[in-house]
């Protein structure tokens, strides 16, 4: 069985690491990129499972993003998990599950594995904390 891959966009350099560490210990493959226009070339030569995005970037916004891939056939369907800085308050977009800042290494995981397999068992495996 193939291995689920993460794509994981954030402008923040540290929030990108400590979330592809803990996707990496837990068996995911996983690419990071600085900004939604990064994220979305990389998406054009190699679709992942699975994008965690931040909303708030310089340049193009997660928001901005999130509506290119909905104008992309290929890029559709692709599961998304937002990460944010923004309270419960703001509009965030809907139907989408949504992590906030600061966020912890074991939820992040259980979260995308509970998007990716739903109904499997969504324990965290290996994980150390980063």
């Amino acid at each position: 069985m193939p291995c689920d891959e993460v794509l994981v966009v954030d402008d923040d350099e540290a929030l990108r690491a400590v979330a592809a560490e803990a996707l990496q210990s837990d068996g995911f493959a996983v690419q990071t990129a600085a900004d939604a226009v990064e994220a979305l070339e990389r998406m054009q030569e190699h679709r992942p499972s699975l994008v965690l995005l931040d909303l708030m970037m310089p340049g193009l916004t997660g928001w901005q993003m999130l509506d290119a891939m909905q104008q992309t056939p290929a890029l559709r369907d692709v599961p998304v998990v937002i990460l944010t800085g923004f309270d419960a308050r703001y509009d965030l977009p809907p139907g989408r599950p949504v992590l906030h800042k600061p966020v912890d290494a074991c939820l992040l995981v259980l979260v995308v594995r509970s998007v990716l397999h739903p109904g499997a068992d969504a324990t965290v495996r290996n994980l150390k904390r980063p």
